[in-house]
């Protein structure tokens, strides 16, 4: 009947009566159709008008029915057709099964409502108890990306407060969206200033709400443009959302920056905590002092680093009157207080601050120099005690040098026992630390006792001289191996500390601290076991902060020790710092890879200028070992050569694999070829940073230590922000790094040209980049953003310098800036007027653009200014002006240079004094102060000051050898030496290192001798050859006269070779000459003995011979026992020497084979002829002693080859070795060839050994003594004590 051809005709048109109470009464109690019956019921083109016949209160007493819907797509036909939705869901309560599937069907009918009315009622009211059926398809960006703004806002309110615990999505999924549906490249959706319903600037809060903790910078970038965004972050609405969440730093401070874009004197108070952190420091200087203490105690909470700009603002706010409440409030920030601030103080403020003020981390000399010197110029307060220095805490960097001369040395021994004053005294002046030292060590001068009494972080000040004399007791040898030392300490008592019983103590040389270690030298371990030696060697391996800092001389001192060892070639167990100086030749090809990637780790600046090219041998193997043939090296390449690297020239770097710039990013220094070539690589995009269009922050950070050498072309590809962030970045680590002044400087002039590029200079006259306050120079990028030194010049006035000069001085390094600065201090006190002491002590590098007039309107009447001035991190003095402060310092009464002067002058500056001045240093203070380089000084200087020298560490003693501590302590003067003093030092066993060696005087190196040199150098004489090129007496060119004849050290070495020739030439003539006279008299000797045994001596001749077998059978016995140690104790030495000296010997031995040989050719036949005209006399002679003489000729015979032989060997190893050798082996073979004239002769005078002793060939002493245990036994007794064994002896 409902289905008829003519449907529903029963129910008529009458669109005013209810569908379902039509039904329902069809149906009367049977069985009412189910949802997708009663749907189809109805046709098609009738069903709107069918649905919307029922009242909502029908149609929810039909959804309520059991069971009743069957579809979830058909109950969506339903209410996609029902138009009173919203009313019906508001009043209608349907069960939650049916409930479920309704809220799919109208939440894109809610999502999409765009009226506000509508979507509140739809938020409100209709859906209050549909929410619970939220899914994660409903709220994924599919579904709500086509949500209208106000819907939108709706759905972000709702779920802001949303239980998730029952449903299959979280808050993150709900983040997804809204990012999803923010996401805009340039104007922020959802946002127009010209719609009422869409201009809030509440805009975080209304599409974000609460799930702003999520929000990233990334997330935060992606929804608009800077200068869009930057409008709603003022309003207070949106900060709200941040009050009580943690963010990422990055986000915190790019929000804080829109915020400061945007209202740049917008209250700091506004902010979130967190958030205040980030703000620039001039916002704070609005607020009160009350406010002040209240921000300042919430900051010191909240911020792990809080910006020097924000407490530099919040102190000054605190004025100049300050009392003990103010100092408590500021507590640590106190350091953030200016010049004028602590000057205003009252001392009684300051005593009972003292507490807080001597907690204060931060402080700057000058600030607690000027708080130190109110409190002892009061006489309030005295320091005279230990206990008054540790309670100075961090304020006892300010304490003068006076102030530890003035105490009892006994009480600073007892304040060098407490951890935490240490810890402060070593953020003083090194002055200050030096004369707390001399005064502990004033105490007692023992130097056991001073090792003792001086805190181990402060050996290091120890005055090298009071290190003498130590002993190898237990205790002090552990006690020397627990404390910090300086390279020249510890060469003096490297010898008491390195031997095996020492290091015994410690459990093996392993356990040396590599404090101690770093002294090691050729001249220190001279008298120590070579075994123990190489022990040493291998445990200075060492890596990262262990590391061994050795220099050249030690380096090729290792080397020569350890060349001829069997593990020479195990690479692994030598520091890779040896490994530079191996001969290459010995590296087994076999080796060369392993050997290679052992160097990897090696210090390639380590070679002097002398050496460099031994850096440049060394790649050039390494590129024949590894088989690089071209400029590209690839990633295994890169891996192997290491640090290598670090000295390729720019082409290798340029078309390497892109993995060379990890290696370039840890390199000590960069050659402008190199980061030039870097910079060509890294702006070619084909590199793991990247094009340069996708470069920031983070890239300028990734890329380590390379920023320091780029020029402007690589920072023109990042905006003037970045840049200054990096700068702030970058600040921190290049101070941690000790990176110098002169390449920080270099680096921000690059920095402030690519800025220029795109900015006018600046032809102001006034100041329009910002007055320079104290809060300006707080900034940790000052003065970045005064790029152009005009600018620089109108916006710093007199009195900011006056009352900021050490904060200026620390910050800028541009010498334009530097001389603006300079300019407004002398400004501040007048054109004549002096610049009081604690002002020139902050000077800092402003003090090397001044002049010789600015110089003599300073102060400086104290050591501790002469130390500021003098501060080497500040730059290096001009010499005119070096000579002007040191001057002035000398001018004030009692000033002279003392240790403590010499010190802190320094060797270079002190060759800037005139030689009248230097002669007024007395013994006594150089004695007692560090080495000094004077390699720069005039001759005459170098000769005044070793004359000084000489004084002060000539020892007293009967030897004429001069001590190993004194010549290590001498050492550094020896430019000034005399020829005496060099010829003591010859014969004293000193290993003087070739470096040193070309110090000395021209005039002195020609004069030596081969043995001179010899004995001058010791076992570095093999380094000879390496240091051919160096030029001896190099600075000459400081004296007054020009000097021209700069001999290079090759003609010496030459000289030398000659010198070596003449002597050997000279050997090989007395050689010959003695050969020949031994042969004559052998001769001689045996006609006379063969005539007097045939004419009647027959008994005789038996004992005769019998006696005579048994010598040769000894002396040969003896002979070849000599021979054989000789030849082995001196073999490792020629082929050590060999190795050094091999080509230039090759063309002497060459010419003097020739000789030899024929020599030897010559004699050869003359002795075959000698041999067989006395053959056929003897046959003849002694025909009825036939076989008697046939043994005696046999016997002769086979000596006679044996001398030969033995003289063959002898001449050849003349020829490979050197002339000390040479001077031995001649010995030899005279001593073995006058022993058998002397045994002739003593047959025809009976024995009489001593006559014949005495009427031998003329022996060096040194061969006397050989001979003696040469003789038969019974021979001693025969010498007369007075010519014999005296002699002897």
């Amino acid at each position: 009947m409902l289905r008829g051809p003519t449907p529903l005709r029963c129910y008529g048109d009458n669109s005013n009566h209810s569908y379902y109470i039509f039904l329902e009464s069809r149906f009367m109690g049977f069985q009412f159709p189910n949802l997708t019956t009663f749907l189809s019921l109805m046709p098609h083109d009738k069903m709107p008008q069918l649905l919307n016949s029922m009242p909502p209160s029908h149609l929810g007493d039909f959804l309520r029915r059991p069971d009743i819907v069957d579809s979830d797509a058909e109950l969506c036909v339903l209410f996609n057709s029902y138009t009173q939705t919203l009313e019906f869901l508001e009043k209608e309560s349907l069960p939650a099964e049916v409930r479920r599937p309704t809220l799919p069907c109208v939440w894109p009918m809610a999502l999409s409502s765009s009226k506000r009315s509508e979507v509140n009622a739809w938020f409100d009211r209709s859906l209050n108890n549909y929410y619970e059926f939220l899914t994660k398809t409903l709220i994924s960006p599919d579904t709500t990306d086509n949500a209208t703004c106000l819907a939108f806002q709706k759905v972000i309110s709702v779920l802001g407060d949303y239980n998730y615990t029952a449903v299959d999505f979280v808050r993150g999924d709900v983040f997804t969206s809204i990012r999803s549906y923010l996401h805009s490249a340039t104007v922020p959706r959802c946002y127009n200033s010209s719609d009422p319903e869409l201009n809030s600037t509440a805009w975080f809060a209304d599409y974000i709400g609460s799930f702003a903790p999520s929000l990233t910078l990334t997330d935060l970038q992606a929804f608009g443009s800077q200068q869009v965004l930057q409008v709603f972050t003022v309003n207070l609405e949106n900060i709200a959302l941040f009050n009580h969440s943690v963010f990422q730093l990055n986000f915190t401070s790019y929000y804080v920056e829109l915020v400061y874009l945007q209202e740049s004197n917008f209250n700091p108070i506004l902010l979130p905590p967190v958030f205040r952190c980030a703000a620039p420091g001039a916002a704070f200087t609005q607020l009160s002092e009350e406010l002040s203490v209240i921000v300042l105690r919430n900051l010191t909470d909240i911020c792990t680093d809080l910006d020097p700009q924000i407490s530099s603002a919040l102190a000054g706010n605190f004025g100049d009157n300050l009392d003990a409440t103010n100092i408590a409030s500021l507590g640590n920030e106190a350091s953030s207080l200016t010049m004028d601030q602590i000057h205003s103080i009252r001392v009684e403020v300051l005593l009972a601050s003292l507490s807080v003020l001597s907690t204060v981390l931060g402080w700057n000399e000058g600030q607690a120099r000027a708080i130190i010197q109110a409190i002892m110029l009061s006489g309030q307060m005295q320091i005279n005690s230990s206990s008054t220095l540790i309670m100075l805490g961090s304020l006892v960097m300010g304490c003068p040098t006076t102030a530890f001369t003035s105490i009892n040395a006994s009480e600073l021994i007892i304040s060098g026992q407490n951890s935490a004053f240490l810890v402060n005294l070593m953020t003083a002046p090194q002055i200050v630390q030096q004369v707390f030292v001399t005064q502990i060590v004033s105490v007692n001068s023992n130097s056991e006792a001073i090792i003792e009494n001086v805190p181990d972080a402060m050996a290091t000040e120890i005055p090298p001289v009071q290190l003498l004399g130590l002993s190898g007791k237990d205790s002090v040898i552990k006690k020397l191996n627990k404390k910090k030392w300086k390279k020249q300490q510890v060469e003096l008592f490297f010898s008491v500390i390195a031997v095996e019983t020492s290091t015994a103590m410690l459990g093996g040389a392993n356990n040396l601290s590599s404090s101690v270690l770093q002294g090691f030298t050729c001249t220190g371990v001279r008298s120590v076991r070579t075994v123990q030696i190489k022990k040493l060697i291998k445990a200075c391996r060492r890596k990262g902060k262990r590391k061994v800092k050795l220099v050249e001389t030690q380096l090729t001192c290792m080397y020569n020790y350890i060349k001829g060892d069997s593990d020479a070639t195990s690479f692994a167990l030598y520091p890779p710092d040896v490994l530079l100086y191996y001969d290459y030749s010995l590296v087994p090809q076999a080796s060369c890879r392993s050997y290679f990637e052992e160097l990897a780790d090696a210090d390639f600046t380590v070679f002097s200028s002398d050496l460099s090219y031994k850096r440049t041998a060394l790649f050039d193997n390494a590129r024949s070992c590894l088989g690089i043939t071209t400029t590209s090296l690839t990633k295994d390449n890169i891996k192997v050569l290491g640090n290598m690297c670090c000295s390729v020239d720019g082409s290798y770097i340029e078309n390497s694999d892109p993995s060379i710039l990890e290696i370039l990013k840890t390199c000590p220094d960069l050659t402008d070829a190199q980061a030039s070539a870097a910079q060509s690589l890294l702006l070619s995009g084909k590199t793991p940073y990247g094009e340069t269009s996708t470069w920031d922050l983070q890239t300028l950070q990734d890329l380590g230590m390379i920023p320091l050498y780029m020029t402007s072309t690589f920072y023109d590809q990042f905006d003037k922000k970045t840049k200054r962030n990096f700068l702030k970045y970058f600040r921190k680590i290049l101070k941690s790094n000790g990176v110098s002044r002169g390449k920080r400087r270099t680096m921000k002039k690059q920095i402030r040209k690519s800025i220029k590029k795109k900015t006018k200079r600046s032809i102001e006259s006034e100041c329009t980049s910002g007055t320079i306050t104290h809060v300006t120079i707080s900034r940790e990028t000052f003065p970045f953003d005064y790029d152009d030194v005009t600018q620089f010049n109108c916006c710093l006035s007199a009195a900011t310098v006056k009352g900021n000069l050490e904060a200026l001085t620390e910050k800028v390094d541009d010498e334009e800036f530097l001389a603006i600065v300079l300019l407004r201090l002398h400004e501040a006190y007048g054109d004549n007027a002096t610049i009081p002491e604690d002002q020139v002590q902050m000077l800092g590098p402003a003090s090397r653009v001044a002049t010789v007039s600015h110089i003599s309107r300073w102060s400086i009447t104290e050591v501790d200014t002469l130390y500021a001035l003098m501060d080497s991190s500040d730059g290096v003095w001009n010499t005119s002006l070096a000579k002007a402060v040191i001057s002035n310092y000398l001018s004030n009464a009692g000033n002279a240079l003392g240790s403590a002067e010499l010190n802190t002058i320094g060797g270079a500056n002190l060759c800037a004094l005139d030689v009248d001045v230097l002669k007024n240093i007395s013994p006594q203070s150089l004695k007692e102060a560090n080495a000094l380089d004077v390699s720069t000084c005039s001759t005459e200087k170098k000769e005044e000051l070793f004359t000084i020298a000489l004084q002060a560490f000539t020892t007293t003693t009967r030897s004429t050898a001069v001590p190993l501590t004194t010549y290590q302590l001498i050492s550094a003067y020896l430019g000034g030496t005399t020829r005496a003093y060099i010829q003591t030092l010859v014969t004293s066993n000193v290993s003087m290192d070739v470096p040193t060696f070309t110090t000395l005087n021209e005039s002195i190196v020609t004069s030596l001798t081969v043995s001179d040199v010899q004995g001058l150098l010791g076992s570095n004489v093999a380094d000879l050859k390496s240091y051919e090129n160096q030029t001896v007496g190099y600075h000459r060119h400081h004296d007054h006269q020009p000097y021209h004849s700069h001999h290079r050290l090759k003609q010496r070495v030459n000289l030398i070779i000659t010198n070596v020739l003449s002597s050997y030439n000279l050997i090989i003539t007395n050689v010959l000459s003695s050969y020949n006279l031994i042969i004559t008299n052998v001769l001689s000797s045996n006609n006379l003995i063969f005539t007097n045994v045939l004419s009647s001596y027959n008994l005789i001749i038996t004992n005769v011979l019998s006696s005579y077998n048994l010598l040769f059978t000894n002396v040969l016995s003896s002979y070849n026992l000599l021979f054989t140690n000789v030849l082995s104790s001196y073999s490792l030495l020629f082929t050590n020497i060999l190795s050094r000296n091999n080509l230039l010997f090759t063309n002497i031995v060459s010419s003097y084979n020739l000789i030899i040989s024929n020599i030897l050719s010559s004699y050869n036949l003359l002795f075959t002829n000698i041999l067989s005209s006395y053959n056929t006399i003897f046959t003849n002679i002694l025909s009825s002693y036939n076989l008697i003489f046939t043994n005696i000729l046999s016997s002769y015979n086979l000596i006679i080859t044996n001398i030969l032989s033995s003289y063959n060997l002898i001449i050849s190893n003349i020829l490979s070795s050197n002339i000390s050798n040479i001077l031995i082996l001649s010995h030899i073979l005279i001593i073995s060839n006058i022993i058998i004239l002397i045994h002739h002769c003593a047959r025809n005078h009976q024995h009489h050994y001593d006559f014949c002793y005495h009427h031998s060939p003329r022996l060096p002493p040194p061969s006397r003594r050989w001979l003696l245990p040469l003789l038969p036994p019974g021979a001693l007794h025969r010498f007369s004590a007075p010519c014999g064994v005296r002699s002897l002896h």
